[in-house]
């Protein structure tokens, strides 16, 4: 992480996008974990990325271990999830959560309950590891004003998080987005059931991915 070491008692992380993993090989570590968040606030961290199915695995595989039947009753992925739309995605009720193809896609179709005990592991987690960064980290969920103050990327007011263009010098698009569009019945569809990885597209000007989403 590219900020000083702040003399607080505590950081708060803001975990609606968490940490990435991008490979199935590595544990997770404390230097994942430190080189993916950025400064929001002089108190106030963000993570880089969405959640990834890699990551969230991990979490799901940590319960099982230690027989934390309930706690993995609240925290599956209800991937039935994935034939609730119009389009054909019985494939990825299958594949997508566990799949190495989508490793590094973020994870989908989660509940409330279930993304506030994965905070709470990750917290668990990170404040276990001897020779961390930080000291007495939680990470949580975002409020709402949490939310506009990252998504703005800094920014007073943005028409985009990445700025007030939607296209970079050479043209491309430099946020992830959609048009709603009518179909037979009359009803709106994005057209837009499958994610994409985690580092998609370009950061806003705090260096988080796809906030834009």
């Amino acid at each position: 992480m590219k900020t000083k070491r702040l003399l607080i008692t505590a950081l708060i992380l803001v975990s609606f996008l968490l940490i990435n993993a991008t490979t199935g090989h590595k544990k997770l570590s404390e230097s994942m974990i430190e080189q993916s968040v950025v400064k929001i606030s002089p108190n106030l961290y963000a993570c880089k990325y969405e959640t990834s199915n890699w990551l969230y695995l991990q979490f799901l595989t940590d319960l099982k271990k230690n027989n934390r039947a309930e706690d993995l009753k609240i925290a599956q992925v209800d991937t039935a999830e994935w034939t609730s739309t119009l389009h054909y995605n019985e494939p990825f009720v299958k594949y997508y959560l566990r799949h190495p193809a989508f490793a590094d896609y973020p994870v989908v179709n989660i509940s409330y309950e279930g993304a506030n005990l994965f905070c709470k592991w990750l917290t668990d987690k990170y404040n276990a590891i001897p020779n961390r960064k930080y000291k007495n980290v939680v990470f949580r969920l975002p409020t709402e004003q949490e939310w506009v103050l990252a998504a703005k990327g800094g920014l007073p007011n943005p028409i985009y998080s990445c700025g007030d263009t939607l296209r970079d010098k050479t043209g491309e698009y430099m946020c992830n987005y959609h048009m709603a569009r009518l179909i037979d019945n009359g009803g709106l569809n994005d057209y837009s059931d499958i994610t994409g990885p985690v580092k998609n597209n370009p950061t806003n000007v705090f260096g988080i991915y796809n906030i834009e989403r």
